[in-house]
């Protein structure tokens, strides 16, 4: 096989779950909103607050969906490596 193709299918599986832990860490560990009176600058900075969780939330999520899909991608290369080898050795 050339190195051009060839994958460390245990090391995309560390990383892959170094991202799952990282999204984890991440969606766990939110902030609490900005407390304070409801005055309009506390307010509206409750709403910028808010906003902010919102997307840190849908980037943890995306972290931990990429982390899934990388350990998915090692094992369909490993997966295509063995068939590919069974069909070599089928071949005499």
């Amino acid at each position: 096989m050339t190195s051009e193709l060839e994958v460390e299918a245990e090391g995309l599986r560390a990383w892959a779950a170094a991202l799952r832990r990282i999204g984890d860490r991440i969606g766990r560990d939110l902030p609490p909103p900005v407390p304070g009176p409801r005055w309009e600058t506390t307010a509206a900075a409750a709403a910028a607050s808010d906003a902010a969780l919102r997307q840190l939330s849908g980037l943890a999520e995306a972290i931990t969906a990429t982390g899934r899909e990388v350990s998915g991608t090692a094992d369909d290369y490993e997966d295509a490596d063995e068939r590919a080898a069974r069909r070599l050795r089928g071949i005499r």
